[in-house]
């Protein structure tokens, strides 16, 4: 009867250990201190089965053994609830956190402050930038006017004087005095037109009253010109081309009132105290009808 109870006790052992696989109980857990009593500890869990528990015959064996299990799987099952409550705890207070956040996100907007009408429309500000920078681009890139050249005319024997003529010397109703009609006076007395000066040249060069031309001086200096008086062959050198008198070529039609030197052109600007060494015609004309 010793030996069979010894045989069930072991056997009810292997059966302990196999349904607690899952408790990290293993056979260096169990004890057999007296025949017919079963100590066991396993690891990170409270005695199972005390020796107040134990029970010494075959049905007492396997109702512990029972006990055990059922008592195991109840503590893992609860731990499973608490872990999963634990879960839906942490997603539900995120959750509330990112409504809290986007709550206060939005009502930290006023509606007021976003209106279409406080919301410049992107086309219109690009529309008008662009507008902008095509205006300026333009101003920046304008080049000059150019004009149909009729005749050039290198002076070889050329020099710096340059006289002057006053614009009211003129008779009324000549092409002459209509020109000067449309004329300003600049701050240093020359009579302007479209940004040309007008002036006095002989018949060498066959333009006309109000006929565009250009003087070319020899330090590389421009002159934009309009023909404002002819000169007459009997005060020019037989060429027509210098007066003989000053021997001068060009004559600037002036205001005396605000001319620095009364009696020349040839100072108005620094620049201009240089030979002409090329006149350029162009065709080009001032509407004097």
């Amino acid at each position: 009867m010793k030996n069979l109870a010894v045989k069930y006790l072991c056997t009810g052992i292997v059966t302990f250990v196999t349904l607690c696989g899952g408790m990290n109980v293993s056979a260096q857990n169990l004890v057999v201190q007296n025949p017919g009593v079963l100590v066991t500890k396993p690891a990170g869990i409270t005695s199972v089965l005390t020796p107040e528990r134990s029970i010494h015959t075959d049905a007492g064996i396997t109702a512990s053994l029972r006990n055990a299990r059922d008592e195991a799987m109840v503590t893992r099952h609860k731990a499973d609830v608490v872990k999963s409550a634990n879960g839906e705890s942490e997603e539900a207070v995120a959750e509330s956190d990112s409504v809290s956040v986007s709550s206060v996100a939005e009502s930290s907007v006023p509606e007021s402050s976003v209106t279409e009408s406080s919301i410049p429309e992107d086309s219109e500000v690009d529309s008008e930038n662009q507008e902008n920078g095509t205006e300026t681009e333009a101003e920046a890139t304008e080049q000059p006017e150019t004009y149909e050249v009729i005749k050039e005319y290198p002076i070889t024997d050329g020099n710096t004087t340059k006289t002057v003529l006053p614009y009211k010397a003129f008779g009324k109703n000549t092409n002459q005095a209509k020109l000067q009609a449309l004329c300003q006076t600049n701050e240093v007395g020359l009579r302007v037109y479209d940004g040309r000066f007008t002036i006095a040249i002989g018949t060498y060069f066959n333009t006309a009253i109000g006929q565009y031309f250009d003087l070319v001086l020899e330090n590389g200096t421009v002159i934009p010109c309009i023909m404002g008086d002819l000169k007459a062959d009997i005060h020019t050198d037989s060429r027509g081309l210098f007066t003989e008198a000053s021997g001068c070529m060009t004559e600037f039609i002036v205001d005396r009132t605000y001319l620095p030197n009364k009696n020349s052109a040839t100072y108005c600007y620094e620049e201009w105290n240089s030979k002409v060494v090329n006149v350029i015609v162009y065709n080009k004309f001032v509407n004097l009808e």
